[in-house]
Protein backbone atom coordinates (compact mmCIF):
# COMPACT_ATOMS: atom_id res chain seq x y z
CA UNK A 1 0.00 0.00 0.00
CA UNK A 2 1.39 3.42 -0.95
CA UNK A 3 1.86 6.08 1.74
CA UNK A 4 -0.62 8.93 1.89
CA UNK A 5 0.55 12.55 1.96
CA UNK A 6 -2.17 13.77 4.33
CA UNK A 7 -3.07 16.54 1.87
CA UNK A 8 -6.81 16.97 1.27
CA UNK A 9 -9.09 18.95 -1.03
CA UNK A 10 -10.11 22.41 0.12
CA UNK A 11 -13.76 23.19 0.84
CA UNK A 12 -13.72 25.69 -2.04
CA UNK A 13 -12.53 22.99 -4.46
CA UNK A 14 -15.20 20.51 -3.36
CA UNK A 15 -17.87 23.20 -3.68
CA UNK A 16 -16.68 24.06 -7.19
CA UNK A 17 -16.63 20.41 -8.22
CA UNK A 18 -20.15 19.78 -6.92
CA UNK A 19 -21.50 22.75 -8.88
CA UNK A 20 -19.88 21.87 -12.22
CA UNK A 21 -22.48 19.32 -13.42
CA UNK A 22 -20.07 18.12 -16.12
CA UNK A 23 -20.23 21.51 -17.81
CA UNK A 24 -16.50 22.27 -18.07
CA UNK A 25 -13.07 20.79 -17.26
CA UNK A 26 -11.43 21.31 -13.90
CA UNK A 27 -7.68 21.49 -13.30
CA UNK A 28 -6.55 20.83 -9.73
CA UNK A 29 -3.16 21.58 -8.21
CA UNK A 30 -1.44 21.75 -4.85
CA UNK A 31 -1.71 25.05 -3.01
CA UNK A 32 1.41 27.21 -2.79
CA UNK A 33 2.15 25.93 0.73
CA UNK A 34 1.48 22.29 -0.28
CA UNK A 35 -1.19 21.86 2.42
CA UNK A 36 -4.32 21.43 0.32
CA UNK A 37 -5.68 20.85 -3.17
CA UNK A 38 -7.22 23.83 -4.94
CA UNK A 39 -8.65 24.73 -8.32
CA UNK A 40 -6.13 26.12 -10.79
CA UNK A 41 -7.83 29.45 -11.38
CA UNK A 42 -5.40 30.38 -14.15
CA UNK A 43 -7.14 27.81 -16.33
CA UNK A 44 -10.21 28.96 -18.23
CA UNK A 45 -12.39 26.91 -20.53
CA UNK A 46 -15.69 27.42 -22.24
CA UNK A 47 -18.48 24.86 -22.48
CA UNK A 48 -17.52 23.54 -25.89
CA UNK A 49 -17.27 20.04 -27.34
CA UNK A 50 -15.23 17.17 -25.93
CA UNK A 51 -12.47 17.96 -28.38
CA UNK A 52 -12.42 21.60 -27.20
CA UNK A 53 -12.20 20.47 -23.58
CA UNK A 54 -9.17 18.27 -24.23
CA UNK A 55 -7.43 20.90 -26.35
CA UNK A 56 -7.87 23.66 -23.76
CA UNK A 57 -6.58 21.43 -20.95
CA UNK A 58 -3.63 20.21 -23.01
CA UNK A 59 -2.72 23.78 -23.97
CA UNK A 60 -2.84 24.90 -20.33
CA UNK A 61 -0.69 21.97 -19.16
CA UNK A 62 1.81 22.74 -21.91
CA UNK A 63 2.21 26.30 -20.65
CA UNK A 64 3.08 25.07 -17.16
CA UNK A 65 4.99 21.93 -18.14
CA UNK A 66 6.46 19.90 -16.45
CA UNK A 67 4.43 20.63 -13.30
CA UNK A 68 1.84 17.96 -12.35
CA UNK A 69 -1.92 18.40 -12.00
CA UNK A 70 -5.14 16.48 -11.58
CA UNK A 71 -7.68 16.69 -14.38
CA UNK A 72 -11.45 16.29 -14.50
CA UNK A 73 -12.80 16.42 -18.05
CA UNK A 74 -16.50 15.91 -18.88
CA UNK A 75 -17.24 13.18 -21.42
CA UNK A 76 -21.01 13.51 -21.57
CA UNK A 77 -23.85 14.70 -19.36
CA UNK A 78 -23.53 11.65 -17.11
CA UNK A 79 -19.81 10.98 -16.82
CA UNK A 80 -16.35 12.55 -16.60
CA UNK A 81 -12.81 11.25 -16.63
CA UNK A 82 -10.32 11.70 -13.81
CA UNK A 83 -6.60 11.74 -14.58
CA UNK A 84 -3.44 12.37 -12.66
CA UNK A 85 -0.99 14.13 -14.96
CA UNK A 86 2.54 13.65 -13.58
CA UNK A 87 5.28 14.20 -16.20
CA UNK A 88 8.48 12.18 -15.88
CA UNK A 89 10.40 15.47 -15.94
CA UNK A 90 8.53 16.93 -12.95
CA UNK A 91 10.47 17.74 -9.76
CA UNK A 92 10.80 14.62 -7.60
CA UNK A 93 9.06 16.17 -4.57
CA UNK A 94 6.06 17.21 -6.68
CA UNK A 95 5.86 13.75 -8.24
CA UNK A 96 5.82 12.14 -4.80
CA UNK A 97 3.18 14.52 -3.39
CA UNK A 98 0.83 14.17 -6.36
CA UNK A 99 1.21 10.38 -6.51
CA UNK A 100 0.51 9.97 -2.78
CA UNK A 101 -2.50 12.32 -2.79
CA UNK A 102 -4.40 10.88 -5.75
CA UNK A 103 -6.43 8.25 -3.85
CA UNK A 104 -7.39 10.76 -1.14
CA UNK A 105 -8.68 13.20 -3.75
CA UNK A 106 -10.66 10.49 -5.54
CA UNK A 107 -12.25 9.46 -2.24
CA UNK A 108 -13.24 13.05 -1.43
CA UNK A 109 -14.69 13.64 -4.89
CA UNK A 110 -16.53 10.33 -4.71
CA UNK A 111 -14.78 7.47 -6.48
CA UNK A 112 -18.19 6.17 -7.52
CA UNK A 113 -18.58 9.29 -9.69
CA UNK A 114 -15.92 7.98 -12.07
CA UNK A 115 -16.13 4.72 -13.98
CA UNK A 116 -13.17 2.43 -13.44
CA UNK A 117 -12.36 2.73 -17.14
CA UNK A 118 -12.43 6.54 -16.84
CA UNK A 119 -9.60 6.88 -14.29
CA UNK A 120 -6.16 7.44 -15.83
CA UNK A 121 -2.54 8.10 -14.92
CA UNK A 122 -0.94 10.16 -17.69
CA UNK A 123 2.62 11.42 -17.92
CA UNK A 124 2.89 12.85 -21.45
CA UNK A 125 1.06 15.75 -23.09
CA UNK A 126 -0.06 13.76 -26.19
CA UNK A 127 -2.02 11.51 -23.83
CA UNK A 128 -4.28 14.45 -22.94
CA UNK A 129 -6.36 14.24 -26.11
CA UNK A 130 -9.76 12.97 -27.16
CA UNK A 131 -8.10 10.59 -29.62
CA UNK A 132 -5.99 8.96 -26.91
CA UNK A 133 -8.96 8.78 -24.54
CA UNK A 134 -11.04 6.89 -27.12
CA UNK A 135 -8.08 4.61 -27.84
CA UNK A 136 -7.60 3.74 -24.16
CA UNK A 137 -11.32 3.12 -23.65
CA UNK A 138 -11.37 0.72 -26.62
CA UNK A 139 -8.23 -1.02 -25.36
CA UNK A 140 -9.72 -1.39 -21.87
CA UNK A 141 -12.88 -2.98 -23.27
CA UNK A 142 -10.87 -5.37 -25.45
CA UNK A 143 -8.63 -6.39 -22.55
CA UNK A 144 -11.60 -7.09 -20.31
CA UNK A 145 -13.25 -9.25 -22.97
CA UNK A 146 -10.05 -11.19 -23.63
CA UNK A 147 -9.73 -12.02 -19.93
CA UNK A 148 -13.20 -13.57 -19.82
CA UNK A 149 -13.68 -17.28 -20.34
CA UNK A 150 -16.25 -18.47 -22.84
CA UNK A 151 -18.55 -19.34 -19.92
CA UNK A 152 -18.25 -15.80 -18.50
CA UNK A 153 -19.03 -14.22 -21.87
CA UNK A 154 -22.12 -16.41 -22.17
CA UNK A 155 -23.14 -15.53 -18.62
CA UNK A 156 -22.87 -11.83 -19.47
CA UNK A 157 -25.14 -12.39 -22.47
CA UNK A 158 -27.65 -14.26 -20.31
CA UNK A 159 -27.59 -11.55 -17.64
CA UNK A 160 -28.23 -8.91 -20.29
CA UNK A 161 -31.16 -10.94 -21.59
CA UNK A 162 -32.58 -11.33 -18.08
CA UNK A 163 -32.13 -7.61 -17.37
CA UNK A 164 -34.14 -6.84 -20.49
CA UNK A 165 -36.87 -9.25 -19.37
CA UNK A 166 -36.99 -7.71 -15.89
CA UNK A 167 -37.10 -4.20 -17.31
CA UNK A 168 -39.96 -5.23 -19.59
CA UNK A 169 -41.85 -6.68 -16.61
CA UNK A 170 -41.33 -3.53 -14.54
CA UNK A 171 -42.46 -1.35 -17.43
CA UNK A 172 -45.72 -3.31 -17.79
CA UNK A 173 -46.26 -3.18 -14.03
CA UNK A 174 -45.78 0.60 -13.97
CA UNK A 175 -48.26 1.01 -16.82
CA UNK A 176 -50.80 -0.99 -14.83
CA UNK A 177 -50.26 1.11 -11.71
CA UNK A 178 -50.61 4.31 -13.71
CA UNK A 179 -53.96 3.13 -15.08
CA UNK A 180 -55.48 2.12 -11.73
CA UNK A 181 -58.06 4.85 -11.87
CA UNK A 182 -61.18 2.76 -12.26
CA UNK A 183 -60.69 2.18 -15.98
CA UNK A 184 -61.49 -1.44 -16.89
CA UNK A 185 -58.53 -3.52 -18.04
CA UNK A 186 -58.55 -6.03 -20.83
CA UNK A 187 -57.85 -9.63 -19.86
CA UNK A 188 -54.49 -9.54 -21.62
CA UNK A 189 -53.13 -6.95 -19.20
CA UNK A 190 -54.91 -7.85 -16.00
CA UNK A 191 -51.88 -9.37 -14.27
CA UNK A 192 -48.13 -9.68 -14.46
CA UNK A 193 -48.39 -13.30 -15.57
CA UNK A 194 -50.51 -12.50 -18.62
CA UNK A 195 -49.20 -13.34 -22.08
CA UNK A 196 -49.27 -11.55 -25.37
CA UNK A 197 -49.83 -13.74 -28.42
CA UNK A 198 -47.59 -13.32 -31.42
CA UNK A 199 -47.36 -15.02 -34.77
CA UNK A 200 -44.49 -17.23 -33.62
CA UNK A 201 -45.71 -18.07 -30.13
CA UNK A 202 -46.48 -16.52 -26.79
CA UNK A 203 -44.17 -14.00 -25.17
CA UNK A 204 -44.62 -14.38 -21.44
CA UNK A 205 -43.87 -11.76 -18.85
CA UNK A 206 -40.81 -12.76 -16.81
CA UNK A 207 -39.75 -15.51 -19.24
CA UNK A 208 -36.88 -14.69 -21.58
CA UNK A 209 -38.17 -16.96 -24.35
CA UNK A 210 -41.48 -17.30 -26.17
CA UNK A 211 -43.77 -20.15 -25.17
CA UNK A 212 -44.72 -22.35 -28.13
CA UNK A 213 -48.54 -22.48 -28.68
CA UNK A 214 -48.57 -26.30 -28.46
CA UNK A 215 -46.91 -26.15 -25.05
CA UNK A 216 -49.31 -23.45 -23.87
CA UNK A 217 -52.28 -25.63 -24.87
CA UNK A 218 -50.76 -28.68 -23.17
CA UNK A 219 -50.22 -26.72 -19.94
CA UNK A 220 -53.80 -25.49 -19.92
CA UNK A 221 -55.14 -29.03 -20.43
CA UNK A 222 -52.78 -30.67 -17.96
CA UNK A 223 -55.39 -32.22 -15.66
CA UNK A 224 -54.96 -36.00 -15.56
CA UNK A 225 -52.99 -37.97 -12.95
CA UNK A 226 -50.14 -39.82 -14.62
CA UNK A 227 -49.75 -37.15 -17.30
CA UNK A 228 -46.20 -36.20 -18.28
CA UNK A 229 -45.06 -33.18 -20.30
CA UNK A 230 -41.46 -32.70 -21.45
CA UNK A 231 -40.27 -29.44 -22.97
CA UNK A 232 -37.03 -27.80 -24.08
CA UNK A 233 -35.59 -24.43 -25.06
CA UNK A 234 -34.81 -23.97 -28.74
CA UNK A 235 -31.92 -21.48 -28.74
CA UNK A 236 -32.19 -20.92 -32.48
CA UNK A 237 -35.84 -19.84 -32.49
CA UNK A 238 -35.72 -18.60 -28.87
CA UNK A 239 -38.83 -20.56 -27.89
CA UNK A 240 -39.76 -23.08 -25.21
CA UNK A 241 -41.40 -25.94 -27.11
CA UNK A 242 -43.17 -29.19 -26.22
CA UNK A 243 -41.17 -32.35 -26.97
CA UNK A 244 -43.53 -35.02 -25.65
CA UNK A 245 -46.90 -35.44 -23.95
CA UNK A 246 -47.85 -38.79 -22.41
CA UNK A 247 -50.57 -40.15 -20.16
CA UNK A 248 -50.87 -43.04 -17.70
CA UNK A 249 -47.22 -42.74 -16.75
CA UNK A 250 -46.30 -44.48 -13.49
CA UNK A 251 -43.47 -43.33 -11.21
CA UNK A 252 -41.66 -46.63 -11.86
CA UNK A 253 -41.48 -45.86 -15.60
CA UNK A 254 -40.90 -42.11 -15.32
CA UNK A 255 -37.16 -42.23 -15.98
CA UNK A 256 -37.55 -44.37 -19.10
CA UNK A 257 -40.19 -42.00 -20.50
CA UNK A 258 -38.01 -38.93 -19.84
CA UNK A 259 -34.96 -40.69 -21.29
CA UNK A 260 -36.91 -41.48 -24.46
CA UNK A 261 -37.98 -37.86 -24.75
CA UNK A 262 -34.42 -36.61 -24.28
CA UNK A 263 -32.91 -39.11 -26.73
CA UNK A 264 -34.66 -37.63 -29.77
CA UNK A 265 -31.38 -35.80 -30.47
CA UNK A 266 -27.90 -37.29 -30.75
CA UNK A 267 -26.11 -35.08 -28.21
CA UNK A 268 -27.31 -34.81 -24.58
CA UNK A 269 -29.43 -31.75 -23.79
CA UNK A 270 -31.09 -30.38 -20.66
CA UNK A 271 -34.88 -30.53 -20.44
CA UNK A 272 -37.78 -29.54 -18.22
CA UNK A 273 -40.70 -31.82 -17.35
CA UNK A 274 -44.00 -31.78 -15.47
CA UNK A 275 -45.36 -34.97 -13.92
CA UNK A 276 -48.75 -35.22 -12.20
CA UNK A 277 -47.81 -38.00 -9.82
CA UNK A 278 -51.11 -37.94 -7.90
CA UNK A 279 -54.43 -36.07 -8.22
CA UNK A 280 -53.84 -32.30 -8.20
CA UNK A 281 -50.18 -32.74 -7.24
CA UNK A 282 -47.47 -31.95 -9.77
CA UNK A 283 -43.69 -32.18 -9.76
CA UNK A 284 -41.38 -29.98 -11.84
CA UNK A 285 -38.23 -31.72 -13.03
CA UNK A 286 -35.15 -30.03 -14.48
CA UNK A 287 -32.46 -32.40 -15.75
CA UNK A 288 -29.08 -31.38 -17.11
CA UNK A 289 -27.17 -34.51 -18.18
CA UNK A 290 -23.39 -34.73 -18.32
CA UNK A 291 -22.11 -33.73 -21.74
CA UNK A 292 -24.59 -30.87 -22.16
CA UNK A 293 -23.16 -27.74 -23.74
CA UNK A 294 -22.07 -24.97 -21.37
CA UNK A 295 -24.31 -22.40 -23.03
CA UNK A 296 -27.36 -24.64 -22.68
CA UNK A 297 -26.56 -25.31 -19.01
CA UNK A 298 -26.48 -21.58 -18.30
CA UNK A 299 -29.60 -20.76 -20.30
CA UNK A 300 -31.67 -23.51 -18.70
CA UNK A 301 -30.48 -22.73 -15.17
CA UNK A 302 -31.06 -18.99 -15.50
CA UNK A 303 -34.58 -19.41 -16.93
CA UNK A 304 -35.77 -22.16 -14.59
CA UNK A 305 -37.26 -19.89 -11.92
CA UNK A 306 -39.21 -17.60 -14.26
CA UNK A 307 -40.50 -20.54 -16.31
CA UNK A 308 -41.57 -22.42 -13.17
CA UNK A 309 -43.47 -19.34 -11.95
CA UNK A 310 -45.26 -19.14 -15.29
CA UNK A 311 -46.17 -22.83 -15.14
CA UNK A 312 -47.48 -22.47 -11.59
CA UNK A 313 -49.69 -19.55 -12.59
CA UNK A 314 -51.31 -21.64 -15.35
CA UNK A 315 -51.75 -24.81 -13.32
CA UNK A 316 -53.18 -23.00 -10.30
CA UNK A 317 -56.14 -21.99 -12.47
CA UNK A 318 -56.92 -25.71 -12.76
CA UNK A 319 -56.50 -26.30 -9.01
CA UNK A 320 -53.15 -28.00 -9.54
CA UNK A 321 -50.23 -27.43 -7.20
CA UNK A 322 -46.55 -27.80 -8.05
CA UNK A 323 -45.42 -29.10 -4.67
CA UNK A 324 -42.16 -30.75 -5.72
CA UNK A 325 -39.26 -29.37 -7.73
CA UNK A 326 -36.28 -31.52 -8.67
CA UNK A 327 -32.96 -30.57 -10.23
CA UNK A 328 -30.78 -33.49 -11.32
CA UNK A 329 -27.86 -34.15 -13.62
CA UNK A 330 -28.43 -37.47 -15.34
CA UNK A 331 -32.00 -38.77 -15.15
CA UNK A 332 -31.01 -41.88 -13.19
CA UNK A 333 -30.28 -39.55 -10.25
CA UNK A 334 -34.02 -38.96 -9.86
CA UNK A 335 -35.38 -40.48 -6.64
CA UNK A 336 -38.57 -42.29 -7.67
CA UNK A 337 -39.50 -42.88 -4.05
CA UNK A 338 -40.42 -39.19 -3.85
CA UNK A 339 -43.50 -39.95 -5.96
CA UNK A 340 -44.81 -42.71 -3.68
CA UNK A 341 -48.31 -41.66 -2.55
CA UNK A 342 -48.21 -44.05 0.41
CA UNK A 343 -44.97 -42.49 1.57
CA UNK A 344 -46.49 -39.04 1.27
CA UNK A 345 -49.46 -40.11 3.39
CA UNK A 346 -47.17 -41.69 6.00
CA UNK A 347 -45.04 -38.56 6.17
CA UNK A 348 -48.12 -36.41 6.60
CA UNK A 349 -49.45 -38.76 9.29
CA UNK A 350 -46.17 -38.87 11.17
CA UNK A 351 -46.02 -35.10 11.03
CA UNK A 352 -49.50 -34.78 12.51
CA UNK A 353 -48.80 -37.31 15.33
CA UNK A 354 -45.43 -35.94 16.31
CA UNK A 355 -45.16 -34.56 19.84
CA UNK A 356 -42.36 -32.60 21.40
CA UNK A 357 -40.60 -34.47 24.20
CA UNK A 358 -41.13 -32.70 27.54
CA UNK A 359 -38.06 -31.00 28.86
CA UNK A 360 -36.60 -32.41 32.06
CA UNK A 361 -36.15 -30.39 35.25
CA UNK A 362 -33.29 -27.95 35.38
CA UNK A 363 -30.16 -29.05 37.14
CA UNK A 364 -29.40 -27.18 40.34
Amino acid sequence: MSAQSGITASEALLSTYNSLSNSRPLVIRLSDDNTSLVEDETFTSGTGSNSDHFESVSSHLSSSHPHPAYLIIPIDEESSLFASFIPDEAPIREKMLYASTKSTLLTQLGSGNFKKSHVFAWSELPEVSLKNFNKEIASHAADNDSLLTEEERLLNQINSLQSFSIAETNDKYKRQLASMDGTPHSSSTSSLSSAAATSSGTSTTGVSFKIDPDLEVALNSFATPGQLLAFKINLTTETVHLTSSETSVKPSTLISHLTASASTESAPHPQYALFQYSPNRVSFIYSCPSGSKVKERMVYASNKKSLLNHVKSILSANDLTVDKSFEVGDLDELELGEFDEQKEDENASSTRLKFNKPKGPRRR
